[in-house]
């Protein structure tokens, strides 16, 4: 498991990445920890490699309240998100944010419920088996087929899109080189911008195709015919 920890506090930080290795240890799951003192580092890390936990102070010196948690769950809705805090009133505002559990700095004790708590989380996320492990260069990318509606290309870019809108992340890369990869998936290119997950295919038309969630996706002309073969397959395959 990937985890880091944010603070300002150097000397709080540490104590913090002590007593998280001892209770991880307890229940015999393998961390990473990587400790940052502020939230520009902490989102880089998150931009740049898979996190699977943050522990972190949500107040953080300089920053209006919350801020970089609003921007982390912005990078990603999946990262399980424990805020470790000195100002307990901010346990109510934090519920927007969706962490896991909130840790006052002052009742460290409770860090044994925190952890549990992540553990029985990433271990039940790992069990569902629905993550496809993607690596270009050195990022590793993690496609979730379960909700994952589409991938964009914009550019040099590919933006994946969740069933419930939300754009989960955004990395270099060409659909030509993740085609093959998810095909087996049932993820289908459609058009030269979109690589569509067909579980939220609803209905083909010459020029578009109809999702579960009403939006239309445009289709080259030139896959209609294949795209239709493919949509077929998959309806057969899940009768």
């Amino acid at each position: 498991m990937r985890v880091v920890i944010c603070d300002t506090d150097q000397v709080f930080l540490e104590k913090l990445q002590i007593e998280l290795q001892k209770q991880f240890s307890k229940h015999n799951q393998e961390c990473n920890f990587q400790c940052v003192t502020g939230g520009a580092e902490l989102l880089d890390i998150c931009r740049e490699q898979e996190i699977d936990a943050v522990f972190m102070e949500p107040v953080l010196s300089g920053i209006d309240r919350f801020q970089t948690a609003a921007e982390l769950r912005k990078l990603s809705k999946n990262i399980m998100l424990v805020f470790v805090s000195c100002k307990e009133d901010a346990v109510y505002e934090s519920f927007e944010y969706n962490p896991l559990w909130f840790v006052p700095k002052r009742k460290l004790n409770m860090l044994a419920q925190a952890a549990e708590k992540v553990i029985e989380s990433y271990n039940l996320l790992k069990s569902e088996n629905r993550w496809v492990k993607l690596v270009y260069g050195k990022k590793l990318v993690r496609i979730d087929i379960q909700n994952t509606v589409y991938l964009k290309s914009e550019g040099h870019y590919i933006r994946i899109i969740l069933k419930d809108g939300v754009i989960y992340k955004s990395f270099r890369c060409k659909l030509d080189d993740i085609e093959p990869k998810l095909a087996k998936y049932f993820f289908v290119r459609i058009h030269k911008r979109f690589l569509l997950n067909l579980r939220f295919a609803e209905c083909i038309s010459p020029t578009d195709m109809k999702l579960t969630n009403g939006e239309k996706i445009p289709i080259s002309r030139s896959k209609v015919c294949e795209v239709k073969d493919k949509f077929l397959d998959y309806c057969r395959s899940v009768r």
